[in-house]
């Protein structure tokens, strides 16, 4: 009976306004709109801790990630765009991002209070200019809390109405700065990168972060991700690593069943293994 979809549309529009309802766009299709990239933060302060930063700038768009109205880009595309190399406009216009988050990662000396200070900007692509920016500052073992924080503000600077999720929070979190610093580290490698060697590098790391806190929800859960990649691409299709991969699933579940990590976990081990 339609032509196509814009006849459709029309035909829809005038059913709606004879109804004395009104057509309006939905508010979830407008928020839609907004596309953030999280560009890989910078450095300072201690060369051994660098490679903390990238993980530390995807751990905050993980956190954002399940935020309503928001589309985010994955970090496997933004990570190859540090600040500084382009104009922001032009970075997000490759990544087709409204909206960028940069920053930067100072490591204090230990005679400073505050043992590590993250420097958080948000821009608007359209005209470059400055939506927030903040310096939030932890003691090291705080350092956990810094993404979920994060990105509550940048939720907030953006007009969505969302104070983060709580069961995701949750899971992130780990009494051990250690483990988390290995974590970081992981994520660092997998699944941003490609190569089997990354990968073992990655498991060694997983291992190390959940020997330090066996309750470490997101470690269980991408460490699910990256066995379950692994067996599927043959660079270890084993059924010792499919059956760790499936030990590993399950209890991400079994500490936080409600978590979007926790259940991302056991959908990677149900399509790949």
């Amino acid at each position: 009976r339609y032509p196509d979809a814009t006849a459709l549309l029309s035909e829809l529009k005038t059913c709606v306004e004879r109804s004395g309802v009104g057509f309006s766009e939905r508010a979830t299709d407008r928020d839609a709109r907004i596309t953030v990239a999280v560009l890989p933060f910078s450095s300072s302060g201690d060369a051994q801790r660098e490679d903390l930063a990238d993980g530390l700038s995807d751990e905050i768009g993980s956190a954002l990630s399940v935020a309503p109205g928001l589309r985010l880009i994955a970090y496997a595309s933004s990570r190859f765009y540090r600040p500084g190399q382009q104009r922001p406009r032009c970075i997000a216009a490759e990544l087709g991002a409204t909206h960028l988050v940069e920053g930067a990662l100072r490591w204090n000396p230990p005679d400073e209070p505050g043992g590590v200070r993250v420097n958080i900007k948000l821009i608007a692509a359209a005209d470059e200019s400055y939506v927030w920016s903040e310096a939030i500052t932890r003691e090291a073992a705080q350092l956990v809390s810094i993404p979920t924080d994060a990105a509550q503000k940048i939720g907030a600077a953006l007009g969505l109405g969302w104070k983060g999720d709580s069961r995701d929070g949750r899971a992130a979190r780990t009494r051990s700065m250690e483990a988390y610093e290995a974590y970081l580290r992981a994520k660092d490698l997998f699944p941003g990168r490609f190569v089997s060697e990354d990968h073992r590098r990655a498991q060694a790391l997983f291992e190390k972060a959940l020997e330090l806190d066996p309750d470490f929800t997101n470690a269980h859960s991408l460490y699910t991700a990256l066995l379950s990649f692994m067996y599927f691409a043959g660079q270890s299709r084993t059924p010792e690593t499919k059956a760790k991969a499936k030990l590993h699933a399950e209890r991400a579940m079994a500490l936080e069943p409600t978590s979007s990590w926790a259940r991302a976990a056991s959908g990677y081990y149900n399509y790949y293994c």
